[in-house]
């Protein structure tokens, strides 16, 4: 984890190159407490299990039980740990235009704040309404 920690500094701070981690369901332990969690813009999936720790070891460790729907990319997202919460259709688009805007920004939240804008509200709508996002077409803003 510590050379893939050191590079990915490098690639991102000496080389000034643009980092975005992509976390889909599940996603744990070593990849993220390493790159998974490094990137300038981190994306993940709607009701992704992304922890550090399993459900059950946790509970065997603390001997306390673990609230539903604590380790969910939702509540991590609210806590502020990812930047955008993106279902795998739209994604496409979405990461193209992040690197459209990359070209013309530096990096910095503005970046992901339009990005926001254009996707994620109405993807948020769904998540909400806790509606399944896979029954339902979305309908992306211009």
């Amino acid at each position: 984890m510590a050379k893939i920690s050191s590079s990915s500094s490098n690639y991102q701070s000496n080389k000034k190159l643009f980092y975005v981690s992509i976390l889909t369901s599940t996603t744990t332990s070593r990849v993220t407490a390493s790159f998974g969690t490094l990137g300038d813009v981190i994306i993940v999936e709607p009701n992704a299990y992304i922890v550090l720790t399993g459900k059950r070891v946790i509970e065997q460790i603390l001997n306390k039980i673990v609230p539903d729907g604590l380790q969910a990319a939702e509540y991590s997202f609210h806590k502020g740990l990812f930047d955008l919460i993106v279902p795998r259709n739209p994604l496409k688009g979405v990461l193209s235009e992040l690197f459209q805007l990359h070209g013309f920004f530096p990096l910095n939240k503005k970046v992901y704040k339009y990005i926001e804008r254009k996707y994620r509200i109405e993807v948020d709508f769904y998540i909400y309404q806790e509606i399944p996002l896979f029954t339902r077409n979305l309908h992306l803003l211009d």
